[in-house]
C-alpha cells in the first residue's frame, strides 16, 4: 500500500487497509458472542449450523467495512458496538419468539415490534459497553509501554528521513489545547535516528524516546520506529494498534512533504456520533 490513487476508490481501499485490525476484532467478537450461545442452548441456538456462523462472519463484516469506511475514526463506536452484539447473540436462545424465528405464541406481540425492540436493547446495550469501555479505559493507571510502525515507502530513505524528521523545540498541540511538546534529536545519520519528546499536560510531564530505522529497499524504504512511553494509557495502546495510527501519520507526513492530498486518517476527528449530531445541527439551521 505504497501508492494508492487520490480517487475515492483509493481513499476506500486505505481506508480497509487501514483498519484491517479493527474489521477483524469486531467480526471476532461477534463470532465469539455467536460460539457462546451454543452453550447457553446448543438446540435453539441460530448458529448451530456452520452455515449460519459464517454468514454471520460475513454480514458483519460487510457492516463494519462499509461503517469504517464512512466513519474512519469511529474504532470506539464501530469496537463497542460488536461487543454489544456479541453480548445480544449469546443470549439468542431466549431472544428467538422476539426476532421472530420461533413461532409466536397466543397473545405474542408482532414480529416488527419485537424486532425493534431487540434493536432498540442493542442500542442500550452499545450505550452502557461504550460508556464502560472508555471508563475503564481511562480510569486504569498509565504504565509503560511500546509502540512500533512499520511502513514501506516508495520514496528513498533520505527523502523519507526529511519528511518524517520532528519539529525541534517546545510547541502546542492545537488538537490538544493543553499539551506542549518538547522534541530534540539525540542522534541522527543516515539510516538512523534517535528523538526525545517530553509532553507536559496539566503540570505533569512523560516522556517518550523514539528510535526510527530508514532500510533501503529496491527504490524505496522500510520505515520502521520504536516507540519507549514511560506512561502511557490503555486507550492510547489500543487506538494506536488497532488503528494503525504509527503508519498512517507517517503516511500523512510524507504526503505533506510531496505537497499531495493525503489518504491518511489522521486528520480525520469526527465519530460516527460526531457526524449524527453535525448532520442534525446542519438540518436545524
Amino acid at each position: 500500500m505504497t501508492r494508492l490513487k487520490r480517487s475515492p476508490i483509493g481513499h476506500v481501499l486505505y481506508r480497509l487497509y487501514c483498519l484491517r485490525r479493527l474489521i477483524a476484532v469486531s467480526v471476532l467478537t461477534v463470532t465469539v458472542g455467536a460460539v457462546l450461545s451454543l452453550g447457553v442452548s446448543d438446540a435453539n441456538s441460530l448458529f448451530a449450523e456452520p452455515l449460519h456462523l459464517f454468514l454471520l462472519m460475513l454480514v458483519w463484516g460487510a457492516i463494519t467495512g462499509v461503517t469504517a469506511v464512512v466513519f474512519p475514526t469511529a474504532w470506539i463506536d464501530i469496537l463497542t458496538s460488536s461487543i454489544a452484539f456479541a453480548l445480544l447473540l449469546i443470549a439468542t436462545p431466549y431472544l428467538q419468539l422476539a426476532i421472530g424465528f420461533a413461532p409466536l405464541s397466543h397473545g405474542g406481540i408482532g414480529e416488527t415490534l419485537a424486532s425493534l425492540m431487540v434493536l432498540l436493547a442493542w442500542f442500550l446495550v452499545w450505550l452502557m459497553v461504550m460508556a464502560l469501555f472508555i471508563l475503564a479505559a481511562e480510569s486504569l493507571p498509565r504504565r509503560k509501554g511500546q509502540l512500533r510502525t512499520q511502513l514501506h515507502c516508495a520514496q528513498p530513505p533520505e527523502v523519507v528521513r526529511a519528511a518524517l524528521r520532528p519539529k525541534l523545540g517546545v510547541e502546542g498541540d492545537l488538537r490538544m489545547p493543553h499539551h506542549q511538546l518538547s522534541i530534540r534529536i539525540l542522534q541522527e545519520d543516515a539510516h538512523m535516528r534517535q528523538s526525545e519528546v517530553k509532553v507536559t499536560e496539566r503540570g505533569q510531564t512523560s516522556r517518550v524516546e523514539m528510535f526510527e530505522r530508514f532500510v533501503p529497499k529496491g527504490d524505496g524504504t522500510i520505515y520502521e520506529r520504536l516507540e519507549l512511553h514511560d506512561q502511557i494509557t490503555l486507550m492510547s495502546t489500543m487506538a494506536f494498534w488497532i488503528n494503525d495510527l504509527g503508519a498512517d501519520r507517517a503516511r500523512a507526513c510524507l504526503d505533506a512533504a510531496e505537497g499531495r492530498r493525503t489518504l491518511a486518517l489522521f486528520t480525520r476527528r469526527r465519530s460516527a456520533f460526531g457526524s449524527l449530531s453535525h448532520w442534525l445541527k446542519r438540518a436545524q439551521s
